[in-house]
């Protein structure tokens, strides 16, 4: 029975892909960078921005502040999952423990959590990428967060993540905990299917989440 679930934020909770996407090769065209770089700017989706800027065009500190600068003028609010409050009131109920395990920094991810109402009180605890130095793929990402639950009495087979890359999957696999994929970000099913995510640990957002609890961790 599942007693805990760590969510990713972006393109898990909130539709990041599909919003600054766009915004993100808008950006390469003001400033002349190479545009036919969407393949890997997917690739490298939910990387922090810095990283992702790095590896796509490789830039160092001070053009990345400049391609920020740049971002910020036309970013948009990062809208929820639809129906998410639904889902989360439900999960609730359930008396499960819930926590954010995100790559974004403390500042911007609290500031997009309060545009679109989602408190920090309906969490257990929320890890940004400020808290470790870890990335998704690296197990080590999930030690406080288990540690959390452990204090709780949950032990780690009673433990889902839920996340849309395959740096979720790899890091909660690694760390020996459970994995649903979502197919709301860049990755696609048969991404995680090849990836080695059962068919059916993967699902098109986190409203189904529920359905799937009830049909495999009864």
């Amino acid at each position: 029975m599942i007693k805990a679930i760590t969510f990713d934020f972006d393109d898990t909770l909130v539709l990041s892909w599909k919003t600054h996407g766009k915004e993100f090769i808008e950006v390469a065209k003001r400033l002349g960078l190479d545009t036919e770089k969407l393949g890997d700017l997917k690739a490298n989706w939910g990387k922090t921005i810095s990283k992702l800027l790095s590896i796509v065009w490789e830039m160092d500190k001070e053009e990345q502040a400049e391609y920020i600068k740049e971002w910020r003028k036309i970013e948009q609010v990062t809208p929820p999952v639809p129906g998410l409050k639904k889902t989360m009131i439900e999960l609730r109920k359930r008396d499960i423990q819930l926590g954010i395990v995100t790559s974004r920094h403390n500042e911007p991810l609290f500031s997009a959590m309060k545009e679109i109402s989602l408190a920090k009180e309906e969490f257990l605890f929320i890890q940004c990428g400020d808290d470790h130095k870890f990335q998704k793929d690296d197990p080590r990402c999930f030690n406080l967060p288990i540690e959390q639950f452990r204090e709780k009495g949950i032990t780690q087979d009673e433990i889902l993540h839920v996340g849309d890359s395959l740096y979720d999957y790899e890091g909660a696999k690694a760390a020996g905990i459970g994995f649903v994929a979502v197919t709301s970000g860049p990755a696609t099913k048969e991404m995680f299917i090849a990836a080695g995510v059962p068919e059916d640990h993967i699902i098109l957002d986190v409203n189904y989440l529920p359905a799937l609890l009830d049909s495999i961790y009864k």
